[in-house]
């Protein structure tokens, strides 16, 4: 997968935030370290529960600046 530009989102205007799947593919990396950066706060995600979301303002924010190192 290719990691995709803030522009890409636009198709997600009506949504507010992503899975940690979407936000995967959204970057090129497995769906297991999008889930590793939720918990550990490296990405800025609300949980429900087992649950996360990753706002899209925060997507924004990844696809700009990167991923913050571990």
């Amino acid at each position: 997968m290719e990691m995709q530009t803030p522009e890409a989102l636009s198709s997600l205007t009506q949504r507010r935030a992503i899975s940690p799947r979407e936000l995967s593919i959204q970057l090129g990396i497995s769906e297991a370290s999008a889930l590793r950066a939720c918990r550990s706060g490296r990405v800025r995600a609300i949980r429900f529960g087992k649950r996360f979301l990753v706002p899209l303002p925060e997507v924004d924010r990844i696809l700009r600046e990167g991923l913050p190192a571990a």
